[in-house]
């Protein structure tokens, strides 16, 4: 499992952004997180930016893995559905659920999520 956002476990810092401007101002090592935006998502990909896209449906998960989002973030209502559909598609995107605390975790665990985002 890829644990996100947990300072003890990470190297890297997730950096909430709303428009491209606002890249001048992460390091090389900081993931990207942005609402599901194709132009944008586009943007990040064509310039190697590791990032996760909040998505709200499926056609969103299947377009967010086509543009070669490293991480797709998922409701936690929708996420085994999503889960399955990486899986049978073997998606190169993971899939992650925003989690509050570590107990969360087993239930994730039990439906085979890739990741969580600690809040």
């Amino acid at each position: 499992m890829i644990f996100l956002g947990k300072s003890d476990l990470n190297i890297s810092n997730i950096i909430k952004i709303k428009d491209i401007s606002q890249i001048k101002d992460t390091k090389p090592d900081d993931i990207v997180q942005i609402d599901y935006d194709i132009k944008f998502m586009r943007y990040l990909s064509n310039n190697d930016i590791d990032f996760i896209v909040k998505i709200q449906n499926i056609k969103e998960l299947l377009y967010s893995n086509a543009i070669k989002a490293n991480y797709i973030l998922v409701d936690k209502s929708i996420a085994k559905k999503c889960q399955d559909i990486a899986d049978n598609y073997m998606f190169d995107s993971k899939i992650i659920v925003l989690i509050c605390d570590d107990n969360q975790l087993e239930n994730m665990a039990d439906i085979g999520i890739d990741g969580v985002l600690f809040e």
